[in-house]
This record gives C-alpha cells, structure tokens and sequence, in this order.
C-alpha cells in the first residue's frame, strides 16, 4: 500500500507539472498571436529593440533564407563558418547572396573574437545577413565572433539544427518592450530551450560558455513560454523507447500491481499527447513523430537548467 501510495502521488505530481506547463505554452503563444496581430505593420516600433540571430555551423541556403525570412524589422542573422572546413559551403553563401568582403575593425571586447574576414551582401535585400569567416574551435567561440560584429543589443543563439518559430522575433521585441524600465540580462523560454542575452551581459561574462547562465543574476532574468525556436526533426528509434516504456509499466505491477500500471499508463499517455501538442503548436509543418518524441526531453524544462548548451 505504501508502495502504490508513493507511485501515484508522483505520477500525480508529474501529470500535474506537464499540464500547467502546457496550458502556460497555449496562453503563451495565444497571446502572442493577439498582440502581433493587432500590431500586425508596426512591429520595427516596439520599443525599438533589436536582435542579433548568431548562428554557428549553419551553411545551407535554404536554412540561411528561412532565418531571414521575419516580418520585424530590427534584426540581424550573423552566420559564422570556417571557410576551411567547409569552402564549397562558402562559396555557394558568398555567390547566392553576392557577398564581399569588407572591413573590420578589431575588438578588444572579446579577446577570443578572433575574426579571419568579414562578409555583407551588395543586395539591400539582403542587408540583415553577414557572414563571418573564422577558424572553428568550438561553438562558444564562434559565437563570440558573432557578438564582436552584432549591431543589437540582445543576441539569440542558434546552432547548426535550430528554427525561429512563426512570430519569434515580434515575440521578443513584445516582452522586452514591456520591460522597458528593468533591465534585462536573459530572457529565455524554456518551452524550446532559447536563450537571448544582452550583449553587454556576454561581454561581462568574458564570453560565451556553459556556465554564462550562472553569471547572470536571477533578478535580471526574464521568462517566457512562449515558443520562440525548434530543432530539425532527429533520427529516433523507436524500439528502445518502446522498451523503456514496457520496463517501466512491468517495474510499476512488481511494485503495486494493476492500479499502479494504470496510473503509470495514463501518465505516459498525457506525456505523449503534451508533446504532440506542443510539438504541432511550435512547428506545425514539421511535425512528425521524431519531433514529437524530441519534446520528452524538453518536458525536463520544469526543472530548469542552469547551463547553457547549443548544438
């Protein structure tokens, strides 16, 4: 009895965190829609915040086209690739988007913003994309060559297999307007893992790392459910997810019998159809059954992180 006490209480826990959080990510993006709506044409106004998109490993064209594709005005895409690694990438970015070197000036801000040539497009179409050429070392690195060269004062982080949501640009520039008086160092969404940082709190921190998050101060950080990124689809086998779930309903009767493995059932079932929720509410288009599962890890964000990570 103590046993079955225990599970369910848990289970009820757990069954209870996940719908709250769901219901915050649908009033979240509710909101949003209402309010972009009604601004719908106005949104280069809000508070005339801007935002940098840095991108690191992102070299394909159509994904490049796809970040640049917002409706808001004051933002950027930096994209940052060695072009070394990846010279046929490279020159397909500089010709499709007729790009040409220009001049940069050095940074001392970031001592590891180490920058081997600077791009920009002669198209005005394509005024909001530069490219930066740097040696890779790792990620952080590369975004700290992006920070040296961004013209806004928030930084959005993406890695090589990251998405801006439908609106998320419109989406931050609401939420940091609205917080006009305080300010803001990071303000994040844990419903998609997003992270945006004041440049001059990257700065401070000496940089992009793991352990930046823990350098910025709880009272100068902001919080949204609103989704505002998602990830490619990722290649999930499903066999040892089914035998996950299969050893947890047989732990659950070796504990407490029927009763326990119905309330384990019923959990799983509400995990699942929270993740497809979210999963067709973040990215409708690309909803599939590898995004979906890739939502089960996300449903951890009820226990929030504090180290930064970008793939």
């Amino acid at each position: 009895m103590i046993a079955e006490y225990i599970i369910i209480s848990l289970l009820t826990i757990i069954s209870s965190s996940i719908l709250i959080r769901t219901l915050r990510i649908v009033n979240a993006a509710r909101r949003r829609d209402i309010i972009t709506d009604d601004i719908a044409g106005s949104c280069e106004s809000l508070g005339f915040v801007g935002c940098s998109v840095i991108c690191s490993g992102v070299k394909d064209i159509e994904h490049i086209t796809e970040l640049l594709g917002q409706d808001y005005d004051r933002y950027e895409v930096i994209v940052v690739l060695d072009s070394t690694l990846y010279p046929d990438e490279f020159r397909t970015i500089t010709a499709h988007y007729r790009m040409i070197r220009v001049n940069c000036s050095p940074n001392d801000e970031l001592p590891t913003a180490v920058i081997r040539n600077l791009y920009r497009s002669r198209q005005r179409s394509f005024r909001r994309l530069i490219l930066v050429d740097r040696e890779f070392l790792d990620i952080y690195h590369d975004l700290d060559a992006a920070t040296a060269v961004a013209s806004y004062n928030y930084l959005l982080p993406l890695g090589h297999d990251m998405h801006l949501c439908n609106k998320a640009m419109e989406s931050i520039a609401i939420a940091l307007s609205e917080q006009a008086e305080q300010r803001i160092e990071l303000f994040f969404s844990p419903t998609t893992e997003s992270y945006i940082f004041r440049r001059d709190a990257v700065i401070n921190a000496g940089g992009f790392s793991p352990h930046i998050i823990r350098q910025i101060p709880s009272a100068l950080r902001l919080k949204t459910y609103t989704p505002l990124t998602f990830r490619d689809k990722q290649p999930i086998s499903r066999l040892p997810n089914i035998a996950i779930l299969a050893a947890l309903l047989a732990l659950a009767y070796s504990l407490s019998g029927y009763i326990a493995v119905v309330a384990v059932a019923v959990t799983i079932i509400l995990i699942i159809s929270s993740a497809r929720y979210t999963s067709r509410l973040i990215s409708p288009a690309n909803c599939s059954l590898q995004v979906m599962l890739c939502y089960f890890r996300q449903i951890g964000s009820i226990f929030q992180t504090r180290k930064f990570r970008i793939s």
